[in-house]
């Protein structure tokens, strides 16, 4: 998963705390810009992130209704894992009739 990378999730907590500038995203951690720029491109389709370029300069900001759209997607699953794994517990705890 893209965040986990650490590079990746420090980047993302710079952007917690606002807009920030593309570049940042590489220059702490020697990312090459067209990697940068691809995962920027796959965060901003997905509606996770936001750039504006002004001039010779990208900005970033997080989008929150993508998250919201994350967050409804997990909520309507949420049950159903539960479900499997209170499944999956009973039948680990059972015992072994060997």
């Amino acid at each position: 998963m893209l965040s986990a990378i650490p590079p990746v999730e420090r980047w993302w907590k710079n952007l917690a705390n606002g807009r920030c500038r593309s570049r940042c995203w590489q220059s702490p951690w020697r990312f090459r810009w067209p990697r940068s720029f691809k995962h920027l491109e796959i965060l901003e389709k997905s509606g996770l992130v936001q750039t504006e370029k002004v001039g010779r300069v990208r900005t970033c900001s997080i989008k929150t209704a993508g998250l919201s759209v994350a967050e409804q997607w997990l909520d309507e699953r949420r049950t159903t894992w539960e479900e499997r794994f209170d499944r999956l517990g009973d039948l680990l705890a059972e015992p072994d009739e060997n």
